[in-house]
């Protein structure tokens, strides 16, 4: 099932929506009071619900996932505050949301966060390595460049396809990272070129593509410097 709380970026919680098919996956959704308000804010439509989906109070504990006797395979929070995060982290089981999450890591079940923020404090840093410690999984919402997204939509779903892999959920709604071409009839020694030890010799990879631009770059930016008086 999924949470969602104040933090920016609700963008992302219709998206997963609608790729999880309610007839094949049990899902519920919790809210965070401040989560409606960002929501009126960036979804002009509202959290549209397929139905048999059941939208939970934060405040009522008179639901299936609050007790580890019926604990779910997954849980996502999407977007989570670093408030949420914290609470977590020191098990402060306050509401519905909490203690969901509370129970996940207790039964060893699949937690997953989604913080949204920048930059980090040592605090945060330090309450994500309790969760780490006590086996949630935290999956910023960085969206990938490379995907050639066209839409804000496409962009988001990039994010949204990394939460589905992680759900086990097979999916093909963003572009994946395409595998390395043969590179066997080229050789950097050959060439002449000095790589650093850690990039692909393959010329048709992206990551030697990128590399290579910036080194032209970076010459021609030098031979352009006019000389010194």
């Amino acid at each position: 099932f999924g949470a969602i709380t104040v933090a920016s970026r609700a963008i992302y919680t219709p998206r997963l929506r609608d790729r999880l098919n309610p007839e094949a996956h049990e899902i519920h959704v919790i809210t965070s009071s401040y989560g409606k308000v960002v929501m009126q804010d960036e979804l002009p439509n509202g959290l549209q619900l397929p139905e048999g989906v059941p939208l939970h109070a934060a405040k009522s504990m008179n639901v299936p996932f609050a007790s580890g006797s019926n604990a779910f395979d997954a849980m996502v929070i999407l977007p989570c505050t670093m408030g949420t995060l914290g609470r977590i982290a020191h098990g402060y089981s306050e509401d519905t949301l909490l203690r969901a999450a509370d129970v996940m890591l207790k039964e060893n079940k699949k937690l997953i966060l989604c913080p949204r923020e920048t930059p980090l404090s040592l605090v945060h840093v330090k309450n994500m390595e309790l969760l780490l410690q006590a086996g949630a999984l935290l999956l910023p919402p960085n969206p990938y460049f490379y995907a050639g997204a066209k839409t804000i939509e496409e962009l988001a779903d990039t994010v949204v396809a990394r939460v589905l892999d992680h759900l086990g959920v097979e999916n093909t709604i963003s572009p994946r990272w395409p595998e390395e071409q043969d590179c066997n009839r080229w050789s950097p020694v050959s060439s002449g070129l000095r790589l650093p030890p850690s990039l692909s010799f393959c010329p048709q990879s992206r990551s030697f593509r990128l590399w290579h631009e910036r080194r032209n770059g970076l010459l021609q930016l030098h031979r352009s410097k006019p000389a010194p008086l």
